[in-house]
């Protein structure tokens, strides 16, 4: 398993019931920066299903973090540029 599976599970603990989750604990999920999780939903918002809390932030949840894992093995691993993965 990988680290940044094995950091989203202890993460996912107390806010798995919500099914909500923020930017930065996507972000700790996946073991990115908050900056780069913003970007990557600024250039592929159509792609990952945002929502808003009662607050107005953005929230994700489990289907879009699926997604984001998936964004990040295709940019970090397979090297593809946000432009390849938006087609």
């Amino acid at each position: 398993m990988d680290k940044s599976n094995y950091q989203g599970e202890e993460m996912l603990g107390d806010d798995q019931v919500s099914g909500e989750f923020t930017i930065k604990e996507v972000a700790n999920w996946l073991d990115e920066s908050p900056n780069v999780i913003r970007n990557w939903v600024k250039e592929l918002r159509e792609y990952i299903p945002l929502k808003k809390n009662e607050s107005g932030y953005n929230v994700f949840d489990h289907e879009a973090l699926e997604k984001m894992k998936s964004i990040k093995m295709m940019h970090r691993q397979q090297n593809y540029s946000m432009k390849q993965i938006k087609h």
